[in-house]
């Protein structure tokens, strides 16, 4: 079929001299929403008319439709080669049916890259589908379509704490003349299993119609799970099959499966050891990321060929971000500090502008090129504290072995910057932000918590200690698509910042900072310390939830107070590190994913006032408390930054288990972080305390 080939619906409306048609392209939300998702190109499956409109329909409410569970099952549901094949061992009073499978291969299998449900067909079917090609498994003229009949497993691989805390593998079922074109294996997030299911291979079955959105998919499953859960069946796995998947019919034939083990075991694939069983959530959580999304822009200036464009190759889209990979190259670059410069990037450009149209000793003029990069210290900006800018262009390639010296001394060269790897998420900028942190404080807040809350599976690590743009539009054109990059590790060429003056001996524990705490005892694994407030006062900020945006808030708030935000008019200054937050559970009997919580984020005020009244907040929610002390259980976490990242949540989940067992007294329904960061010292790392107050302290009233 040709570009703009699609099936029609014609309506005709005939007069004696004239033949009028109405010509309605006709598809159904699933299909719609998968070609429009993330890592796809929606124009080849989609007419002209609607490659730039969205959806017409309404979407209908959030509700389950009871009627879509089947009674009976049939057996007419899947009658080609690729079908798998099961012997029925009995069903029970509601439909439920209990199958054996004898024969399910060969199939595809790969695990989706996603925290989320909606996003794991359209984030796994094309690279199987390209693995078929590669193969010489499809024709060579086979166009992309959704695989029929198709199973995906939801795995939950640890207790549910957020949408990461599931994987999804997808698997469809090939025909048997397929398997002997595909090599064993393949890549590692694409395999062929020519077996998949084991001989006698038991699962509790729920046939239901629909026609695959999400939320049916999930409410079928709970209401299998909770039917069958007192039987002998697999707590931390349920799977859906999926048939006639292209049909635009809605009532397809869709299963949801239990698998069952013979030794009743309740956590069938779960290696993480936990103490206790947990049960697959089938929650479908709202998702954050509501920027541009991702499809389509992978290489938005030209392509790894491009001159004007600094070479990078794409790898593979994990729905909110895409992996790529930025060849060997050499930048221009200049810095810029935010407090002799209200535009510390735009003043950055034009230097680097006038050393390509010729301030160079070659006097030569170089070719434009992109992307720009902006790069600044998470510390500096996540903290609303004044910052150094960075501003680099990519060199040309005529001017990569060998590129003119610069006349300007604050303009150089870097050395050659190695093969590197990188995560990009897109997003939009409007003309209305005022600062660096309100443009991508957030995304970055979202995107790091993500990667670092993913499974072990995916491999992904990244450097959080840097933010960056890469900028691929015009300023002068708004909105405009903006690029936050995740390096895997910042290059040093890259990360190095030449006009730095900073203190390299002579760091205590805490930085430059008098420590504020004593150690009181030493436990196996964890510490019990003691908070000493000189002026015993607090300045302290309360608010609702406990988001991964809630302690940049604060420090915003901390810094318009010093500035003299306050009723006083007063200017503030010698605040201490740490930084002391506290995320407190309202309902101490409440249990899941959905309590509601509060947190609470303290500094010391200066010496000077505690023997004088402190100046007047005005900020909602911020406020001066008198406190001397307080005592916390901790475990330490280096390298953490400004970001709860996986080690520090892993290091608190072991402390938590260790107070527990040991009965030690505390606050279990609290959870303390203390951060010791510095923007004056903005290359050392800082890092965190984690833990639970001591019961009796002034931190639990």
């Amino acid at each position: 079929m040709g570009d703009n080939d699609y099936y029609y619906v014609l309506q005709y409306d005939s007069t004696e001299d004239h033949l009028n048609e109405v010509a309605v392209f006709a598809t159904n939300t699933i299909l719609d929403k998968f070609y429009r998702g993330p890592g796809l190109d929606p124009r080849p499956y989609l007419p002209v008319c609607l490659r730039e409109k969205g959806p017409e329909w309404p979407t209908g409410d959030d509700g389950i439709n009871v009627d879509l569970v089947r009674q009976d099952c049939g057996t007419t549901f899947c009658t080609s080669d690729r079908c798998p094949k099961y012997k029925l061992l009995n069903k029970d009073d509601i439909g439920v049916e209990k199958r054996v499978w004898y024969e399910t291969g060969p199939v595809l299998w790969t695990t989706a890259p996603t925290c989320y449900y909606e996003q794991a067909h359209q984030l796994s079917q094309p690279e199987m589908f390209k693995f078929l090609q590669d193969n010489s498994a499809l024709p060579p003229d086979a166009t992309f379509s959704r695989f029929t009949p198709i199973a995906t497993s939801i795995w939950q691989y640890k207790p549910y704490d957020g949408p990461c805390s599931r994987m999804y593998e997808t698997f469809p079922f090939l025909p048997q003349d397929v398997e002997d074109k595909l090599p064993d294996g393949g890549a590692w997030y694409v395999q062929k299993y020519p077996d998949y299911a084991a001989q006698n291979f038991t699962t509790e079955v729920m046939c239901f119609g629909g026609h695959g959105e999400p939320k049916d998919i999930m409410a079928a499953g709970r209401r299998l799970f909770e039917h069958v859960q007192d039987r002998k069946v697999c707590w931390d796995f349920s799977a859906i099959v999926e048939y006639n998947v292209q049909s635009r019919l809605f009532d397809r034939h869709n299963e949801a499966m239990q698998p069952i083990y013979p030794d009743g075991r309740k956590l069938c694939f779960n290696w993480t050891e936990y103490d206790q069983p947990f049960k697959v959530n089938f929650e479908l959580p709202e998702d954050w990321y509501t920027e541009p999304s991702n499809a389509g822009k992978s290489i938005p200036c030209g392509g790894p060929n491009s001159p004007k464009c600094a070479p990078v190759t794409f790898i593979r889209h994990f729905g909110h971000f895409a992996e790529m990979r930025m060849a060997k190259s050499r930048w221009v670059c200049t810095e810029q500090s935010s407090q002799t410069s209200p535009d510390p990037f735009h003043k950055g450009l034009n230097r680097l502008l006038s050393y390509i149209n010729g301030d160079n000793d070659a006097a030569v003029s170089m070719e434009t090129t992109l992307p720009i990069l902006k790069l600044v210290r998470a510390a500096e900006v996540m903290t609303y504290s004044p910052f150094t800018a960075k501003v680099c262009l990519y060199l040309d390639k005529v001017h990569q072995d060998n590129p003119p010296k610069p006349t300007d001394p604050k303009v150089y060269v870097t050395g050659p910057v190695e093969e590197t790897d990188y995560y990009v998420t897109w997003f939009e900028v409007n003309d209305n932000l005022k600062h660096i942190s309100d443009v991508i404080g957030n995304l970055f807040e979202n995107v790091t918590s993500e990667m670092a809350s993913m499974s072990p599976t995916f491999n992904i690590t990244f450097d959080a200690d840097f933010i960056v743009e890469a900028q691929y539009y015009s300023e002068a054109i708004m909105p405009y698509l903006g690029s936050l990059v995740t390096f895997k590790k910042v290059p040093a060429e890259i990360a190095t910042f030449r006009t730095d003056e900073e203190k390299k001996a002579g760091r205590a524990e805490c930085g430059e900072f008098p420590c504020v705490h004593e150690t009181v005892k030493e436990f196996d694994g964890f510490l019990e310390i003691k908070f000493n407030y000189a002026s015993g006062k607090l300045i302290c900020w309360n608010s609702p939830g406990c988001g991964v945006s809630n302690g940049r808030h604060f420090m915003r708030a901390i810094n318009r107070y010093a500035d003299g935000y306050n009723i006083e008019g007063v200017k503030v200054t010698g605040f201490t590190p740490p930084v002391y937050s506290q995320c407190t559970q309202l309902d101490a009997s409440c249990r899941g994913p959905y309590c509601e919580w509060k947190s609470s984020f303290c500094m010391m005020l200066p010496e000077e006032y505690k023997d004088k009244d402190a100046p007047t907040p005005i900020a909602e929610g911020l406020a001066v408390v008198a406190e001397d002390s307080r005592s916390v259980y901790v475990t330490k976490v280096e390298g953490s930054g400004v970001v709860v990242n996986d080690d520090a949540e892993k290091a608190y989940m072991k402390l938590f288990a260790k107070l527990r067992a040991g009965g030690f007294p505390c606050d279990l329904e609290k959870f303390a972080q203390i951060s010791y960061i510095s923007s004056s010292i903005p290359s050392w790392p800082g890092f965190q305390y984690v833990g639970v107050p001591k019961l009796g302290d002034n931190s639990t009233e």
